[in-house]
């Protein structure tokens, strides 16, 4: 009798450990979620406005998407400690290298705007008003952003302005890297995810991981652009990107809080009368 007991407490410890992931996951899927959305509305808008306006928005997006990551690691290494099977562990891998990629984009980001820019510099910004049609004319809030960057560009010497030019592209460069590991991590845990046993809402997990790479890799290839002179082109992939990311994230979202859902009925029905309430 004892023996059973031991047993039942066992599987019920287990039990709600893995209520205590799907908490931790579902969490960091909410922070994931909203951080894509800030993230995505904000390369809107600078996307829309030919400006860096907006860019405060990437940095706080990026982090709390790092975060939400993290809250994810913490759950899945608690499945793995009732589950250690190498699928578990490489969705640990995975959710680490996207804290990681979503922080670096962050730094690269703030990096952007102590050089008050992001993404389009100075000549760039007029380079894609050109590209849309030399003859459009600019509002007034844009007149007055080219007279300003012609005023400061009037007080930097060459040098000076060459300099903050190559630490722009770095910083850019850092971004690409950063949204590349971003998408190595989302395609390590959408593997992982889908070599698993059998789950309900697995598939739709699955989608929207690689949502989620698809979607960080063509961030990257928009920092590329950047980088090679073709803000415009770069920052409309980075707009499609994030909103990809903000399907992947949601779909993620769904995914984990209908298997929450499922394993807390499980749990509420497995011990609803639990054996331990009829033995001293």
């Amino acid at each position: 009798m004892k023996k059973d007991n031991g047993k039942l407490e066992q599987e019920e410890k287990k039990d709600y450990i893995e209520l205590q992931a799907d908490d931790l996951l579902v969490g960091g899927a909410v922070l994931i979620t909203i951080g894509t959305i800030i993230t995505a509305l904000s390369i809107s808008r600078i996307f829309i406005t030919r400006s860096p306006q907006g860019a405060e928005g990437l940095v706080i997006g990026n982090g709390i998407e790092s975060v939400g990551n993290v809250f994810q690691v913490l759950g899945k290494e608690k499945l793995y400690s009732i589950e250690p099977i190498e699928p578990r562990k490489t969705g640990i891998l995975g959710s680490w290298l996207q804290a990681i990629g979503n922080a670096g984009n962050a730094v690269a980001v703030q990096e952007g705007i102590n050089l008050y820019r992001f993404t389009f510099t100075d000549e760039g910004s007029r380079n894609a008003a050109n590209q849309e049609g030399g003859g459009n004319r600019t509002n007034s809030r844009q007149a007055e952003a080219a007279n300003e960057v012609n005023t400061a560009q009037g007080m930097q010497s060459t040098a000076e302005q060459e300099g903050v030019e190559e630490a722009l592209k770095r910083s850019i460069g850092f971004d690409a890297i950063s949204s590349g590991i971003q998408g190595v991590g989302a395609y390590l845990e959408g593997s992982s995810t889908a070599r698993l046993p059998a789950f309900p809402t697995q598939s739709i997990e699955v989608t929207g991981d690689f949502l989620t790479t698809i979607g960080a890799f063509l961030e990257a290839s928009g920092a590329v652009l950047a980088i090679q002179d073709q803000e415009l082109k770069g920052v409309l992939l980075q707009t499609i990107g994030s909103w990809v990311q903000v399907g992947g994230s949601s779909l993620g979202l769904y995914a984990l809080t209908t298997e929450r859902a499922l394993h807390q009925q499980e749990f509420d029905e497995k011990y609803r009368y639990s054996y331990r309430q009829y033995t001293t």
